[in-house]
């Protein structure tokens, strides 16, 4: 996975859907909670996303050398 689609909302929603329409035909109770259980984990992934979008500087790389420099420009 590259790198850049972590950080694209899109894709953490659209695993959501995906796992809701799996869990949709589930029979067995307990899975499909869990099966939901995970797609309001990427879902959650997805609200992260869009909040580092939002605010890039806040979670930019502390170890990265580049770090106080990236923060002066």
């Amino acid at each position: 996975m590259p790198a850049q689609d972590i950080y694209d909302p899109r894709r953490w929603r659209s695993r959501a859907k995906e796992m809701r329409v799996l869990a949709e035909g589930l029979y067995n109770t307990k899975t499909r909670r869990i099966v939901t259980r995970l797609a309001d984990g990427w879902d959650k992934m997805a609200d992260r996303a869009e909040r580092r979008a939002a605010n890039p500087a806040r979670y930019l790389d502390r170890n990265d050398a580049d770090y106080p420099r990236r923060l002066m420009h």
